[in-house]
């Protein structure tokens, strides 16, 4: 893609291992790329990974970061725990991976999934609508990988007007506290709770819109379905709480296996 796309994502595409062994492509910047492909929209990804893996997985025109490592992650159960580990991780993404031509994207959406997005270097970059899904900046990980949820504060100059933010409250661990001290630096933050709906916090003052509980038949990926619905609706809108229960339908239509509309 030589021209301008619409929508630009930034963040590591992720090898996932599966429970029995096999590798399966994920990571934010592929479920969310395929959503905006999906609805139309003209969308691009820059990621750093094994160049080979990330071509074989990304449908859309993509520019990569040639790492010796995949950002691998794999789930452990002991017993109906769920621990994370991080088993290997690309290259950090500098700002200057984004190819020129994609500079000046209208919605820029930056998708960390393993701290691997160097902020304090974006600077330069005024797109229309900055949409942070901000899983990565909360996570750490121990010498053996064990992934934990931890504070993150955000720099100074991304919290600004145009600048929209996502998490689910399982990336804080169910810490409210945290939710909340975070809110006081973002303009607008979504939390989503599952089948509990999502919290919408405008200025620090916080709104909470149910969803209608379905039963899942396609759960992957449904948080980064919803950021990119929501992304897209506020960006044509600017309604907050209408793009949020607007994100609620596409992401129940993306669980329930259903065709995805904008």
């Amino acid at each position: 893609m030589t021209q301008t796309p619409q929508y630009v994502l930034v963040g590591h595409i992720t090898a996932d291992v599966q429970i029995d062994g096999t590798i399966r492509a994920g990571g934010t910047v592929l479920y969310a790329a395929r959503v905006a492909e999906a609805l139309g929209v003209a969308v691009a990804v820059v990621t750093a990974s094994e160049p080979q893996f990330a071509h074989t997985a990304l449908s859309v025109p993509h520019h990569v970061v040639p790492s010796v490592h995949t950002t691998t992650f794999e789930n452990v159960y002991q017993g109906d725990v769920r621990v994370q580990y991080i088993r290997q991780r690309a290259d950090t993404l500098p700002a200057e991976a984004l190819p020129l031509a994609w500079r000046s994207a209208p919605i820029l959406h930056y998708a960390p999934v393993a701290n691997e997005i160097a902020l304090a270097e974006v600077v330069s970059l005024h797109p229309q609508l900055l949409g942070l899904t901000i899983q990565g900046w909360l996570r750490a990980w121990d010498a053996l990988g064990r992934v934990r949820f931890c504070e993150w504060q955000p720099p100074a100059h991304i919290c600004q007007p145009h600048c929209l933010a996502v998490a689910s409250i399982e990336d804080f661990a169910g810490d409210w506290q945290a939710v909340h001290a975070l809110a006081g630096h973002f303009p607008q933050l979504v939390i989503t709770q599952a089948a509990g709906g999502a919290t919408v916090f405008q200025h620090g003052v916080a709104t909470h819109l149910p969803t209608q509980p379905v039963t899942a038949t396609h759960p992957t990926g449904a948080g980064d379905v919803f950021a990119t619905a929501l992304f897209l609706r506020f960006y044509q809108h600017a309604d907050l709480l209408a793009a949020t229960a607007h994100a609620h339908q596409v992401a129940t239509r993306h669980i329930l296996g259903q065709p995805l509309s904008i």
